[in-house]
């Protein structure tokens, strides 16, 4: 089915030729976000995001001599610019990176503390009376 047809059902309220829509082009509109921000999770979240706002806006797309997908990728675009502009870029901070990168500059002797700590409390426990 060309894909103007498949439009054109969309904008009439067609479910299922969103669908076909959303199966043709979500791969090329996440590859096109994650190319751009280096994080599958986000890229999901924005490629989502893309679609959402697509169905919204639907109406308002008219055939101007460019694909379908090149009104979703501007979408995609308008989208990773508001992200970045929004500052949440600067203040998120992910919790595991956090972890591994204090335990990475702990060094080795955090491990021989520990061993001496646990070596000290079994002589502890078996100089306990038995009672």
């Amino acid at each position: 089915m060309r894909r103007a047809e498949l439009v054109d059902r969309a904008q009439a309220g067609d479910v299922g030729a969103f669908g076909e829509l959303y199966d043709e082009y979500s791969l090329t509109v996440y590859r096109y976000i994650y190319a751009r921000v280096s994080s599958s999770a986000l890229a999901e979240d924005l490629t989502s995001e893309t679609f959402v706002r697509a169905l919204r806006a639907l109406d308002s797309f008219r055939w101007q001599g460019r694909d379908f997908g090149a009104w979703l990728v501007t979408i995609a675009r308008n989208l990773i610019t508001d992200h970045y502009k929004s500052g949440r870029v600067r203040l998120e901070v992910v919790t595991d990176e956090i972890e591994t990168h204090d335990r990475q500059t702990e060094g080795p002797e955090v491990d021989v503390l520990a061993a001496a700590t646990a070596e000290v409390l079994r002589d502890a426990v078996a100089s306990l009376p038995e009672r």
